[in-house]
């Protein structure tokens, strides 16, 4: 199973702190973002590539994956979209393995219950993935609708909607991704979100 580690955004919504720094290398917790997840993701032993796509202010994200590397030795992919932002769906349309079932997260989310349970997470998608095409973590939407949300039928527990910050949602998505790797039939050349 591969890692699609998503860290190419600008971090509009975060300026000032993002004019001289990537949103992926802000500190949270006393490390960067992106060490919580490439730790995480790394030491659960559970993938068997990790990939980190990048585009805004590339030199330092590439400078601190490369450090990375040599403290921990693990191998991480880059996929430079720095021509072009390509989206997650893009992103995957390109460059992602077709043979193989992946997780994708957003580097800019944190999630202490995937970073505290990553193997057992993984586990469980393993254990259900049989059944269904993808897999997504979901949370709570905040009350003042400031993020957009998944609507799903509660009782098959099946995604029927996405909405962008309305107040239809209950519950928004958190980032991270499941995905067998039939999903790559749905995805088409035009896609990038």
């Amino acid at each position: 199973m591969n890692c699609y580690l998503m860290a190419a955004g600008r971090g509009e919504r975060l300026v000032p702190l993002t004019i001289n720094t990537p949103k992926c290398l802000l500190r949270v917790g006393g490390k960067p973002m992106l060490e919580w997840w490439l730790d995480t993701v790394l030491f659960s032993e559970c993938f068997d590539k990790i990939f980190v796509n990048v585009y805004h202010l590339t030199d330092q994200i590439l400078n601190y994956i490369d450090g990375y590397r040599k403290r921990t030795g693990f191998k991480v992919y880059i996929i430079d979209e720095q021509k072009k932002l390509l989206g997650t769906a893009g992103t995957l349309y390109w460059y992602g393995d077709t043979t193989e079932d992946f997780m994708v997260a957003y580097t800019d989310t944190f999630s202490r219950t995937f970073f505290n349970e990553p193997v057992s997470l993984h586990s469980l998608w393993m254990k259900e993935r049989k059944n269904i095409l993808a897999g997504l973590f979901y949370m709570k939407s905040p009350r003042d609708n400031s993020s957009g949300g998944i609507v799903f039928d509660e009782k098959s527990e099946i995604v029927v909607n996405f909405c962008e910050k309305n107040d239809t949602a209950f519950y928004s998505w958190a980032g991270i991704m499941f995905a067998r790797s039939k999903i790559y039939e749905y995805i088409l050349k035009e896609d990038n979100d």
